[in-house]
């Protein structure tokens, strides 16, 4: 080669980013164009369709007993119970306490399952 045009690689290399940044424009323009002729097409719903689809919604007024009678209901010998979703609400509002049978492990201790590892490094990842 001869000094006065550069080296063969240099010449070859912004030869083919030359090349390449048209490919990336070309690409690009045709892009553009594909979305500014895309139409799209949706079917207009039918009437009747829209109609069963209204008939299918259904709304509660009061959605959490679906009506029911919440609080007492009278049994066959007069006297009055509470009704069967008050008392199933009732039972699920009864706060239960977890008690643990071995003490809280430190983040720094040994895990308990044995490998050797600290407990943040083992199955305490998620804490």
């Amino acid at each position: 080669y001869h000094g006065g045009m550069g080296k063969p690689i240099d010449i070859y290399k912004k030869e083919a980013f030359g090349v390449f940044e048209q490919m990336v424009n070309t690409i690009d323009k045709e892009i553009v164009n594909l979305v500014y002729k895309l139409q799209v097409n949706i079917p207009e719903q039918s009437r009747e369709e829209r109609r069963k689809e209204t008939a299918m919604t259904a709304t509660h007024k009061d959605a959490s007993n679906m009506g029911f009678a919440q609080n007492a209901v009278q049994t066959p010998d007069g006297s009055q119970t509470s009704s069967p979703m008050a008392q199933a609400s009732q039972a699920g509002n009864q706060a239960r306490t977890i008690k643990h049978d071995q003490p809280k492990v430190g983040r720094n201790d040994p895990c308990p399952c044995g490998s050797g590892k600290k407990y943040k490094k083992c199955h305490g990842k998620d804490d």
